[in-house]
């Protein structure tokens, strides 16, 4: 019981943070839509910070997951798990709003640290091992870094996949993911891969 009202605490927080920013989110305004009072929230969260804390390593856990069950599935190639990961963490990406992100760089820095580092040692880092794969495999082009291919991934879903911009074009997000997700594969798979892509 306890263990199910700590992890309705961390979902109720992560929506309304990752929406809106943790700084224009009280305690009050999460305990009154959670139906608990003040201090039974802090009795599982001491502060507001140990529960951006928790919505984060919350969040994390969540990409680190599902990155873990594509890399390590034996029956699809490098370039299909290439895909996946990158549909998988677009796809969390895109739940992540502006204000959140802008919060944390201003307010909670050594967080956004920590999320740096993440995505350098957890994300980047299996990116570039599947593209040096798929590259010995013959179906990556030599002559693209892989880290820069991540880079421009990552920067193309925070700039479109937020809240704001989806509300403002016609697209539905999967539309979205997919047409990035070719445009890049497209770009930097060797000319056969690219036949075997498209087919």
């Amino acid at each position: 019981m306890e263990a199910d009202l700590k992890n309705r605490i961390i979902t109720t927080a992560k929506s309304k943070f990752f929406r809106y920013g943790f700084s224009k989110i009280s305690v009050d305004e999460l305990a009154s839509d959670l139906g608990i009072s003040k201090k039974t929230l802090y009795q599982h969260f001491p502060s507001k910070e140990a529960l951006l804390k928790a919505v984060i390593e919350h969040h994390r856990n969540d990409i680190k997951g599902a990155v873990d069950r594509i890399f390590d599935n034996p029956d699809i190639d490098s370039i299909s798990k290439l895909r996946s990961i990158f549909k998988e963490v677009g796809f969390r990406l895109s739940q992540v709003g502006r204000p959140f992100i802008m919060d944390l760089k201003k307010h909670a820095p050594h967080i956004w640290e920590d999320i740096d580092r993440f995505r350098r040692e957890q994300i980047l880092n299996r990116v570039k091992q599947l593209f040096e794969e798929a590259v010995n495999e013959g179906l990556a082009r030599r002559d693209v870094n892989p880290e820069l291919v991540y880079i421009i991934y990552s920067n193309a879903v925070q700039s479109i996949l937020n809240p704001e911009t989806i509300s403002q074009i016609p697209f539905v997000v999967s539309e979205i993911f997919e047409s990035l997700i070719k445009i890049l594969m497209q770009g930097v798979l060797t000319e056969k891969a690219r036949a075997d892509f498209s087919a």
